[in-house]
């Protein structure tokens, strides 16, 4: 499992900003699909457990950064 959603799974709204802010591989982090809660992203899994606004704001700034230009927007669930 990926490290971030690790630490949104368990509300660790600061180590998941820390893991974005040090990890040079973050980027990538934020377009991991879990396949325990049906293809969710670490941000659309920290919406629903109601992380800060700065973490989410954090995770979708982050995602911009993409060099393979992945829309983080264009993320579904498996259901669509």
């Amino acid at each position: 499992m990926n490290v971030l959603y690790s630490l949104v799974e368990v509300d660790q709204w600061q180590a998941a900003s820390d893991n974005i802010n040090n990890n040079p591989l973050s980027v990538d982090q934020m377009f991991y699909r879990s396949l325990k809660y049906r293809g969710w992203t670490p941000v659309m899994y920290a919406c629903l457990r109601l992380a800060p606004l700065e973490l989410v704001q954090q995770m979708i700034t982050t995602a911009k950064l993409d060099p393979h230009k992945r829309c983080l927007l264009a993320v579904t669930d498996r259901t669509g």
